[in-house]
């Protein structure tokens, strides 16, 4: 399932499935403040983990250990391993706000410019180990994303990755309400 919505030069992709096999310069990986690997079975950073390799949280561990802790809302760059992108951005939380889940999708898409990528990959923030409600996520995302692709920048799409035939309906749904 899969579905485009066109905004400016950019668009919004919402695509059913695993982040680690969206193809875009960068996927973002949800992380914690030491950026290190929180590997449970079934989540988002185990999928990273076992579809890209240990590189990524090998290379996560040596920022934290340059420069500590990192604050809640920072994205960090990263190498991407096997997966089908140039680079990780590691979006650190806990995802568990409004505030935070806001903050962390306009960091990383102004981290996406900065570094002069094209496109990055989204999972849902906060909505798997911290169970922030989907929909309120995908709201709080999607305008960031508006916001971001409305104004004259390099990015030019934008993937909200949906794990799920369910959570992928959810998302239509308010994507399409939008983009009426």
């Amino acid at each position: 399932m899969e579905k485009d919505y066109q905004i400016g030069k950019g668009k919004i992709e919402l695509r059913n499935g695993s982040i680690t096999r969206y193809k875009a310069d960068a996927l973002v990986c949800p992380n914690i403040p030491d950026l290190e690997m929180v590997a449970i079975p079934g989540g988002c950073q185990f999928a990273f983990f076992a579809e890209g390799g240990e590189d990524i949280f090998l290379e996560a561990r040596k920022i934290a250990e340059r420069k500590g802790k990192q604050s809640i809302s920072s994205a960090h760059l990263t190498t991407a391993g096997r997966l089908p992108a140039k680079y990780v951005i590691h979006s650190v939380g806990p995802h568990t706000s409004d505030k935070i889940i806001r903050g962390s999708t306009k960091n990383v898409l102004e981290l996406i410019a900065n570094k002069g990528l094209n496109s990055v990959g989204f999972p849902t923030l906060g909505t798997g180990l911290y169970d922030f409600p989907l929909d309120k996520a995908v709201e709080i995302m999607s305008n960031e994303f508006l916001s971001y692709l409305s104004a004259d920048n390099s990015i030019q799409r934008v993937g909200l990755i949906l794990y799920g035939a369910d959570s992928y309906r959810i998302g239509q749904k308010i994507l399409d309400a939008k983009f009426k």
